[in-house]
């Protein structure tokens, strides 16, 4: 997720929404769940800038968020533009696919955007992880197992050069996730339980939830819905960036392994997006 703004009122002053304002504006009214204010201001940015890969980023989330796939088409209409999932840096066509579960796409994609990332000699393990899920997903067991063992492997090598605080909490909870996708539950829990220590609710109430999030991420991958569901239930209730919503429950392939609980399924059947 992204660098948590130090103000997120959702009462800001209408300044210029047509510069570099507009996403923290965006994430401000995405975080409360105030989908059409969202909307209303990455659309203003695409008015005047229509490739605007930010604006077009932002605006995928919200209609993710709400459920709506087939609005979100239209922003991936440009090929020279390639908008990445704000803070993650997954290619916003990658999660896409996925949620629209052609898995095959999106493992080209994702699969693609770790190459890139690998010739650049950047970190890819946040698209490695998507990338896994993906495989996981189609059945592929075997390509699956490989691609959360690199994962894992590069995710380790990040937490040796990082400092404490925010990235290093991110690092855990994804290395957390790694190792449930790879079935190690003990370890799972335990790095995505480090991730809450570091940087908790209690210290940023826009991302410390986030890593609550991750959290039950791990719980889900790992089949567990008695620990998922009740931390899904409560930020469900609270506002945080890119906040969890029903419609993302029923959209992510991450939540398939607790989808049948009816305990999941009630929150994920909420009338709200």
């Amino acid at each position: 997720m992204p660098k948590p703004a130090q103000n997120w009122d959702p009462t800001l002053p209408p300044l210029d929404m047509t510069g570099s304002r507009c996403p923290r504006y965006a994430l401000t009214y995405r975080s409360l769940r105030r989908f059409p204010e969202a909307l209303a201001t990455v659309d203003r940015v695409l008015a005047w800038e229509p490739t605007n890969a930010d604006a077009l980023s932002m605006k995928a989330s919200v209609l993710w968020a709400t459920g709506d796939l087939q609005a979100v088409e239209p922003l991936l209409a440009n090929p020279g533009t390639e908008p990445l999932v704000p803070g993650l840096g997954w290619p916003v066509r990658g999660v896409q696919a996925l949620f629209q579960r052609r898995y095959a796409a999106a493992i080209e994609i994702l699969s693609s955007a770790v190459a890139a990332k690998t010739k650049r000699g950047e970190p890819s393990d946040n698209e490695e992880l998507l990338l896994g899920l993906s495989q996981q997903r189609a059945g592929d067991a075997a390509a699956a197992r490989a691609t959360y063992q690199k994962a894992a492997q590069d995710i380790q090598r990040e937490l040796e050069k990082v400092g404490p605080g925010y990235t290093e909490a991110q690092l855990h909870a994804a290395l957390g996730r790694a190792y449930a996708g790879l079935g190690d539950a003990a370890s799972a829990i335990a790095e995505g339980q480090k991730a809450m220590a570091i940087y908790p609710l209690s210290k940023d109430p826009m991302d410390g939830p986030g890593r609550e999030e991750d959290m039950a991420d791990i719980y889900a991958l790992l089949g567990d819905a008695d620990h998922a569901i009740p931390i899904l239930k409560r930020l469900l209730q609270t506002p945080y960036g890119f906040a969890i919503t029903p419609a993302l429950l029923r959209l992510d392939p991450v939540w398939d392994p607790i989808r049948n609980d009816p305990r999941f399924q009630e929150l994920a059947a909420e009338k709200k997006p």
